[in-house]
């Protein structure tokens, strides 16, 4: 099956609905990226064909290059993490709340909400920034998603997500980074691991030699996980 162009409460997305599909998979691009990025995926994370898959626009247009425009879930500091990354360094956001972030998670809960899919059916995920409104949106929902795909993500809010997590116990999630990240740093990557472990979600972390991407070890070890699912 192909993927289809809909817009959904207002945001443009990229669509694969079957008819006999339990749940309902919606992945988040990253910063600059749109909803085409990450739409190939689907036939590698879910080779059987068992669950609707949703890759929605981000809310916000942003620009990446000359006359050449992306899409973002909220607004970043580029200028700081590209000093950072001159200095051989990586900027910590744990204790950021970014402007915007609340926004986008408001728009995005809406958007699950229009589509009538039930916590229990929803594996939400994304990569980078995605990742981030993933964690966003899965630690605030009242009830336990079916499971979080984290791909080179790192803390932000953090406060908020650690005093949310303990009442997640049971959510499945699976986190990967590269170890060499110059965008987003590993050590960061393996606070949030630790926070999420600490407050009791059944989770795998998958560290690997590469930089802010996700590498064809890590797609396999996704697809075997929601396999499970």
């Amino acid at each position: 099956m192909s993927l289809n162009k809909s817009v959904i409460d207002g945001i443009e997305c990229l669509t694969l609905i079957r008819e006999d599909a339990k749940k309902t998979a919606i992945i988040l691009h990253g910063f600059g990226a749109d909803m085409n990025d990450l739409a190939p995926l689907h036939s590698y994370l879910d080779p059987a064909g068992k669950f609707n898959w949703i890759f929605p626009n981000g809310i916000q247009e942003v620009p990446v290059g000359p006359h050449v425009s992306g899409r973002a879930w909220f607004p970043i500091r580029m200028a700081e993490i590209e000093e950072a990354a001159m200095r051989g360094d990586v900027v910590d956001f744990a204790d950021v709340c970014p402007p915007g972030l609340v926004e986008a998670e408001t728009r995005l809960k809406t958007f699950i909400k229009t589509l009538r899919i039930k916590s229990e059916d929803l594996i939400l995920g994304g990569f980078s920034q995605g990742a981030m409104m993933t964690c966003q949106i899965a630690l605030t929902l009242p009830d336990d998603i079916a499971a979080m795909l984290l791909f080179s993500g790192n803390c932000i809010n953090f406060q908020v997500w650690s005093e949310n997590a303990e009442r997640h116990r049971k959510l499945p999630f699976i986190q990967s980074h590269g170890t060499d990240d110059p965008i987003l740093g590993f050590k960061h990557a393996e606070r949030l691991y630790g926070m999420l472990k600490a407050a009791g979600l059944k989770g795998e972390f998958i560290p690997f030699k590469g930089f802010h991407e996700i590498p064809l070890p890590v797609i396999r070890e996704a697809a075997k996980f929601l396999e499970k699912i």
